[in-house]
């Protein structure tokens, strides 16, 4: 679940490791980092459109930061998103107290610059995570809509059991009506409005029919 989020091998094999205690601990570093390798690599051999399109998304940003631009994008509820990663200049300061403690205290300013490389590898986790707000931001409408009292945190809802039949059907119809658009094509011409440049294209829409989502008892739950 983590990889498309900008999960790196070195925490994927952390998390691994507390399951390893079964492994001596001299190797259990070693089949932590291969557990890692193997889970990416099966991902993407089962989920190939996921990594081209995380892949695009990396390399699209790390182009619009060269120009001196944050990647932006629109998401599907009309949210208007804008990165803006900064270098920081870092000044430490040595406070004394009472004559004799000295605390050392840094203080960080940032500047005008654009962190390149926080702007590519925080690219894909922020455009993954608008879209979830932009689903929520679309079944909270429809729910107040259909006086549904619900609460949510990040991509979790929460409501009343007797609501459960009317939710789970809102929930997917949002999710179809939030992924139906082509959005990775909308990134793009942003991408190009704001640098000016003529830049590679998003990779193909796979083969996946959102409405199977409708008749699946596993989607939510």
């Amino acid at each position: 679940m983590t990889v498309p989020y900008g999960a790196t091998l070195v925490g994927m094999a952390d998390g691994l490791m507390e399951h390893l205690s079964a492994v001596p601990e001299e190797q259990r570093r070693k089949v932590a980092f291969d557990f890692a390798k193997a889970i990416v690599e099966t991902l993407e051999a089962l989920y190939p459109k996921v990594g081209e399109a995380a892949r695009w998304i990396t390399s699209t940003a790390r182009k619009v930061a060269a120009t001196g631009h944050d990647l932006a994008w629109t998401t599907p509820s009309g949210f208007f998103v804008s990165q803006r990663y900064r270098t920081r200049i870092m000044k430490r300061v040595r406070v004394r107290v009472a004559d004799r403690l000295q605390v050392e205290v840094a203080v960080g300013q940032s500047t005008d610059t654009i962190e390149k490389r926080a702007s590519a590898t925080g690219s894909v986790p922020n455009v993954l995570q608008s879209l979830d707000a932009a689903h929520m931001h679309k079944v909270a409408s429809r729910a107040a809509a259909a006086n549904i009292p619900m609460a949510s945190i990040h991509d979790c809802f929460a409501f009343h059991p007797n609501a459960a039949d009317a939710m789970g059907r809102i929930i997917r119809e949002t999710f179809i009506e939030t992924h139906a658009k082509p959005f990775l094509g909308a990134i793009h011409a942003e991408a190009q409005r704001i640098t000016g440049l003529e830049l590679p294209p998003p990779p193909d829409r796979g083969d996946l029919d959102l409405r199977e989502v409708l008749g699946n008892p596993f989607f939510f739950s």
